[in-house]
């Protein structure tokens, strides 16, 4: 990873979600990326400002991001201390819209991604990969969420040049069904008004 020369980016002290490590979860976004995304340089969406292990383990324990050759990507650390990679085996393209959403139901990493917000194809499974038997909860430490750029080894990288709206993290593994399907009209810069912490339904 590489820093890139800043951009606006969002972050989140509230204890509520820096404290957040569920054994399943769900994390969704919608992003639009612009001006020029070939340029072979990471762009994270959400990750976290810090490492679990850190002199050891220069990531942060988690990246939903899109690689430096534009597929997009879950990456995180378990609770246990092993990581977990979920890639998308198609591409992004720059100027459109994308719904996001990485879930993890304890034993699979899924990315799923929808094209466009009013996509009639919905809901594709990009990525999923099986996990081990260990303790799979997301790692916890005491650091900000961070959203439009990443983390690596103390610097602040890979920020976004582009759009991101309707942010949510639930603490279970939703179905598509049970995405956010987000209003095109209201996305905007970092729209983190649209931040939400799920909790699971009785």
């Amino acid at each position: 990873m590489r820093n890139a020369d800043h951009h606006q980016d969002g972050y989140s002290f509230d204890g509520g979600l820096v404290g957040w490590a569920p054994s399943q979860w769900t994390i969704e976004c919608a992003v639009k990326l612009v001006g020029g995304i070939s340029d072979n340089r990471w762009q994270t969406f959400i990750g976290r400002d810090g490492s679990a292990d850190p002199g050891v383990d220069p990531e942060s324990i988690l990246y939903l991001q899109k690689t430096w050759d534009n597929y997009f990507r879950i990456n995180f650390r378990t609770a246990d201390g092993s990581r977990y990679l979920a890639t998308s085996t198609f591409t992004m393209q720059q100027d459109q819209w994308y719904r996001i959403a990485a879930t993890s139901d304890g034993s699979t990493l899924r990315l799923w991604v929808n094209g466009t917000p009013n996509s009639s194809a919905g809901w594709v499974l990009a990525a999923e990969t099986p996990m081990g038997s260990g303790d799979n909860s997301l790692a916890l430490i005491s650091a900000n969420w961070t959203f439009g750029r990443g983390w690596y080894n103390t610097w602040f990288v890979d920020h976004i040049n582009g759009y991101m709206d309707d942010i949510r993290f639930s603490d279970a593994a939703l179905s598509p069904s049970e995405f956010l399907v987000p209003e095109p009209a209201t996305m905007m810069l970092l729209g983190l008004g649209a931040l939400m912490l799920g909790r699971k339904r009785s």
